[in-house]
């Protein structure tokens, strides 16, 4: 469960069966935080986010690139909107290219 904000309706709460982040493959990964995923993640990997609020800081500091793709519906079949971060995303080593990702 988390907290997405609708512009019609201001903030609501999700309901989905999976966790609200993945490491995108053949055979993806869920986890409970976007931190956990990145922290698995291997070079070149694909990291998606529920479009919900996620508190806390993001520390990318391992020597890999990631892509961290944020808005996702419950199914991460379609972006429908923005994963929001109440914390900072700091980047100490490698990279990262963010989109649908805002940070509060």
């Amino acid at each position: 469960m988390g907290i997405a904000y609708n512009p019609g309706r201001g903030f609501v709460s999700t309901i989905c069966s999976e966790f609200p982040v993945r490491v995108y493959s053949l055979t993806s990964t869920y986890y409970s935080s976007i931190q956990d995923a990145y922290d698995i993640a291997d070079d070149g990997d694909i990291i998606e986010s529920h479009n919900i609020i996620f508190t806390g800081n993001l520390n990318f500091d391992l020597n890999k690139s990631v892509t961290l793709s944020g808005g996702h519906d419950c199914d991460y079949s379609v972006i429908d909107g923005t994963s929001i971060i109440n914390g900072d995303i700091v980047v100490d080593n490698g990279s990262a290219d963010v989109s649908n990702v805002s940070v509060k």
